[in-house]
């Protein structure tokens, strides 16, 4: 709504959403043409069968794409998220679901070695808050083996119009 409110009075024809969150959401297309704005992206219905992980791992999937083994399951489903990190095998990660960046760091993503731990993370993982986000989904999906974590980002630099490769051996944590 803010960039919406931003856009009209400028009298701005197009809107693109960025890199974040309004790049997830397939309303927010809907929300530019009640307004009379075009996004500048792609169409709803691309950013629904990547913006959600379900959506994206099942259309990857469907195209004979590598996935690592995984189960959404949904707060009704708690119970239901044991036998399937059962399924996928110890260690697994059980990862919050809402469209937004620093679950990890807001206590979203947690290894489980165990079924009292799967029980434990999910439980405190449903529910919880995450700027903002209620968490109503989490992901069981097993742990990969990661020796050492990198964070890559590409972006454009409007001020200087340039490109920009950002690189950080620290991982995707800032």
């Amino acid at each position: 709504e803010k960039t919406i409110k931003a856009a009209l009075p400028r009298a701005c024809a197009a809107v693109h959403p960025g890199y974040g969150v309004l790049s997830e959401n397939p309303v927010f297309p809907e929300m530019l043409a009640q307004a009379g704005l075009a996004l500048i992206g792609p169409p709803a219905a691309a950013i629904a069968a990547l913006g959600d992980k379900v959506a994206a791992k099942a259309l990857a999937v469907k195209s004979n794409v590598p996935v690592v083994p995984g189960v959404l399951k949904s707060r009704e489903n708690l119970d239901e998220a044991l036998p399937e990190a059962e399924q996928i095998g110890y260690p697994c990660v059980i990862k919050a679901q809402v469209l937004i960046g620093g679950r990890g760091k807001a206590g979203g993503i947690k290894l489980a070695d165990n079924a009292d731990e799967v029980r434990l993370h999910a439980g405190n993982i449903l529910g919880m808050d995450i700027k903002g986000h209620l968490v109503k989904r989490v992901w069981v999906e097993h742990a990969s083996d990661i020796a050492k974590e990198y964070y890559a980002s590409y972006s454009l630099d409007r001020a200087a119009k340039k490109h920009l490769l950002m690189l950080s051996a620290e991982g995707g944590v800032e």
